[in-house]
């Protein structure tokens, strides 16, 4: 699966409200359960599923200002 595949399948799971204050929240609850899960040394499988959810978010966020995924990645991968 390619990121735009994945954004679009993320898309349809999507129960909340489109509008970029709803990903942008979720991406900091993330990032927050992601770091608690780093500093108390969980299991990598509980990271993974952070990072996973932080993608969500992060497909979200794309979607909602009508971007692609890739197109991010590549715009982030020109300015190395």
């Amino acid at each position: 699966m390619n990121l735009d595949e994945y954004q679009a399948a993320a898309l349809e799971t999507a129960m909340c409200p489109r509008n970029l204050v709803y990903p942008a929240l979720g991406i900091c609850g993330e990032v927050g359960e992601f770091i608690q899960s780093a500093i108390t040394h969980c299991p990598l499988v509980r990271k993974s599923k952070e990072l996973g959810d932080i993608l969500w978010y992060v497909a979200m966020t794309a979607s909602d200002m009508n971007l692609k995924l890739s197109k991010v990645m590549e715009r982030k991968t020109a300015t190395f």
